[in-house]
């Protein structure tokens, strides 16, 4: 060939090769490829505030090391990751702490191999004994008895124990080096495993794997590793610093650790920056703050089906069905918020409505580097911060809150209650402003949602209520008390009072603030059972709130018809049905509030960064006249003056409180028969590590009709409801405390639970702080509260079930 034409086919050669080279950068489906590794962390969830803006939770980013012993240590050695991690992470942990963290199953360094499969007989002891002593491992393995075998020598069980942090450590691979080559870990941990194997099963491998047989090898490895190290999962190191976050990554790249076997986890951390004061529980945030907790199954697959699919048909095509498996291992990986607050606003924000608040997650980007013949590298390259967290607003209180919380442990400590409940509620708007409940049994339920009791004499002023508002009777009317014993026309029932009461005639106002029940029983006969049963309905008893801060009991309705002599006359004095605390707080302050029902609410506003956004506000419902609500809350006022609650008002008085005050007590005696809480929660405390089958099993009829566990004498419901106002300034606060069962020496509502519950309405009014009258120079000036004499007035007699109620 001519030198001419040699030139003229190489230009040409290399004008194709730039024309290819141009379009191969110009075409998008031919780009380099992104060598950049991408970590996201979970976008932010929310913060919960209370009403005065102070945070009650939030999330804060948290950097997490993960691994898989099972994985990590087949093909890597324990003792010396663990010193290279340690070096990384500088000062944060220790090797030995950090290699005792990456070795969970160790006890003192030892893995104890409890497979039932690895249980050895003699024969197989031998056989794994002769084999440790030809790879030298006497050190690192052992052979042990298991503690539960007979003791005949010929029916031993042997059970292997070994020391991963010598077995597999580079000073033992160096001891079977072969012609200077030193095995590998995985190298090592494969002759480790067919080693094993070969020992228990007695019998040579075969020399060549194929096929069936190589997978049959792989599965008998692996079954090997899972009996040795047992853990396939474990955070090692739970918040690792931001600026160490680089240098662990590019450690692990040169490591050569896979994803599976160790990895960085980035999400976010739960932190409740205001906790309640309890000496038993100091850590613990508000018990209706709520908690996250890790989701089933079931729940996790039911929720990836509904966001992988929504509404479309072709859910069951294959790329749907893998989507909906991976999301429902994530769902599965991660707390999700469950309960109490925590679940309520994760509900609020979940709605299509607030999609436009939703955090924004912060990322981190790497570039790594593959240079000739070295190993590959990570480089920092760039970050993005997170969004503004959405932060929801609550109508409680967190200092009233946590004034609540120190009220009921001293009830519970004081009068040692089953359990002890108690609410503050802005009348006008039903905003809950402290919400709690305290026991000193562990109950998982939220009790002012779940627990439902009888409310005895403080449900008088529904009844009070229903029968002014039909015009059945006159405030001012006379009604004949029979002297405490009042037999129901038309029956052999007896209805009588506790504790002498006014006799003769008494006007229907005293009737409710002397809290009499023969006068009240006379009233709620009045009531058609079809409007009452109606009535209670709209005023939310029978059925649950809604609040969303946990389970909700319906407590209990009677049915129509209503048995007149039992069922009716047995509603007219707070018998006969069950409430919740909450249920009955909204049923109180429709009363209170002048005839308008409201449900209690617990969520104001959402706020993104300087932005707030009202929630709607629940639309008031008319269910009782106001001039009738206005002469019940004239006859709470006289129970206050003269009543059931005078030793309470008399005492503010005498501290000189501008306290305007309308009380209604409860002390209601539990009727013979009924299961005593406090025996239901400690069978309840017994049995709840126990299967049904355990021996050690109490069956609930082991304890009905058992007596009390008051040394038999009764049991009591002892309740105040309390409504209350600083004299010339807007604002109402209603309180409600219920206390189950106190086992002190007091019984009566007003003595146990009213204390609580004026201290309560006085914090919440902003007469005190922190219990402390506001402007009080000396603490030391305070007065010790409520021990004084009795009140006459201060008898619940409509609150203890007489010989004829039984």
């Amino acid at each position: 060939m001519r030198p001419a034409t040699a030139f003229v086919l190489m230009a040409a050669f290399l004008g194709l090769v730039v024309v290819k080279s141009s379009s191969l950068a110009l075409d998008p489906t031919h780009a380099q490829p992104d060598h950049g590794a991408h970590h996201s962390m979970p976008a932010p969830d929310f913060d919960i505030a209370d009403r005065t803006g102070r945070t009650l939770a939030r999330s804060v980013q948290r950097i997490e090391l993960r691994m898989s012993p099972r994985a990590m240590w087949q093909a890597h050695t324990p003792a010396a990751m663990a010193g290279k991690i340690a070096a990384t992470l500088g000062e944060e942990v220790g090797a030995q702490e950090l290699l005792s963290q990456m070795l969970p199953d160790a006890v003192g360094g030892w893995i104890s191999v409890v497979d039932p499969a690895f249980d050895l007989d003699r024969e197989q002891a031998l056989r794994v004994l002769a084999w440790m002593e030809e790879l030298g491992l006497e050190e690192g393995m052992r052979l042990v008895p298991r503690p539960d075998t007979v003791p005949r020598r010929e029916d031993l069980r042997w059970r292997i124990e070994w020391r991963p942090s010598l077995v597999m450590s580079q000073v033992m691979r160096e001891a079977h080096s072969v012609g200077g080559r030193i095995p590998g870990p995985r190298r090592w941990s494969q002759k480790l495993a067919d080693g094993l194997a070969r020992s228990l099963r007695g019998a040579a491998e075969p020399k060549r794997q194929v096929g069936d047989v190589w997978a049959a090898h792989e599965r008998q490895r692996a079954g090997v590793w899972r009996a040795l190290m047992p853990c396939a999962d474990r955070v090692v190191v739970e918040a690792i610093p931001p600026q160490r976050v680089g240098a662990l990554s590019a450690l692990l790249d040169d490591e050569h650790v896979a994803e599976h076997q160790m990895s960085l986890g980035f999400h976010h951390e739960r932190v409740y920056p205001v906790r309640q004061a309890d000496a038993n529980a100091p850590r613990r945030p508000f018990r209706v703050v709520g908690s996250w907790r890790y989701i089933d199954r079931e729940t996790a697959a039911r929720r990836a089906l509904s966001a992988c699919c929504g509404e479309d048909d072709g859910c069951l095509s294959t790329e749907h069905l893998a989507r909906h498996r991976r999301a429902t291992r994530e769902l599965l990986d991660r707390k999700h918020p469950l309960s109490g607050l925590e679940g309520l606003c994760a509900g609020v924000l979940a709605t299509p409505d607030w999609s436009f608040v939703a955090g924004r997650s912060a990322t981190y980007d790497f570039e790594r580097h593959w240079p000739v013949h070295s190993r590959p590298r990570r480089y920092y390259r760039e970050e993005r911060g997170e969004g503004e967290t959405p932060r929801v607003v609550t109508t409680l209180d967190a200092a009233l809150q946590g004034t609540l919380r120190g009220l009921l442990a001293d009830i519970v400590d004081e009068h040692r209650p089953a359990l002890a409940m108690g609410i503050a509620v802005d009348v006008a708007s039903g905003d809950v402003l402290a919400l709690d409940a305290a026991s000193p049994y562990t109950i998982s339920e939220f009790l002012p949602t779940w627990h439902a009791f009888t409310p005895g004499s403080t449900f008088k002023a529904i009844v009070m209520a229903t029968a002014l508002d039909r015009g059945l009777v006159d405030p001012g009317e006379q009604l004949d008390t029979h002297d405490g014993h009042y037999r129901i026309p038309g029956s052999t029932r007896v209805i009588h009072e506790a504790e002498g009461p006014p006799g003769g005639l008494q006007a229907a106002r005293d009737g409710l603030a002397y809290s009499i029940n023969a006068l009240l029983v006379q009233i709620g006969l009045r009531i058609e059972d079809t409007f009452f049963h109606d009535t209670l309905n709209r005023l939310g008893y029978g059925r649950t709130q809604g609040l969303g801060v946990g389970t909700e009991s319906v407590g209990h309705v009677p049915a129509l018809p209503w048995s007149r002599a039992y069922t009716h006359a047995s509603i007219a004095f707070g018998h006969e049905l069950s409430v919740t605390l909450c249920q009955h707080a909204a049923g109180l302050l429709t009363v209170v509030r002048g005839g308008t029902y409201l449900p209690l609410r617990l969520v104001s506003s959402v706020e993104r960064g300087r932005e707030s956004y009202l929630l709607d506000a629940p639309r008031p419902r008319r269910v009782l006249s106001e001039a009738a609500c206005a002469e019940v809350r004239d006859m709470l006022a006289c129970a206050a003056a003269y009543g059931t609650g005078r030793h309470i008002s008399a005492r503010e008085e005498d501290l000189g409180t501008p306290l305007e005050l309308g009380v209604k007590t409860g002390t209601a005696q539990k009727v013979p028969g009924e299961v005593c809480l406090h025996l239901e929660l400690e069978r309840n405390e017994h049995n709840a590590s126990l299967a049904r089958e355990d021996p050690e099993w109490i069956p609930f009829s082991a304890i009905s009709g058992r007596p009390s566990a008051h040394g038999g004498r009764p049991c009591y419901t002892s309740s105040i409801a309390m409504v209350g106002s600083v004299p010339g300034e807007e604002g109402e606060v209603f309180v409600l405390v219920v206390v189950e069962e106190p086992r002190g020496r007091e019984k009566y509502g007003s003595r146990v639970a009213g204390p609580a519950a004026v201290k309560l309405l006085k914090e919440a009014l902003g007469l005190t702080r922190t219990g402390q009258p506001v402007g009080l120079a000396q603490a030391g000036d305070v007065l010790d509260p409520y021990y004084g004499e009795v009140n006459v007035q201060d008898r619940p007699w409509a609150e203890e079930a007489g010989e004829g109620e039984r």
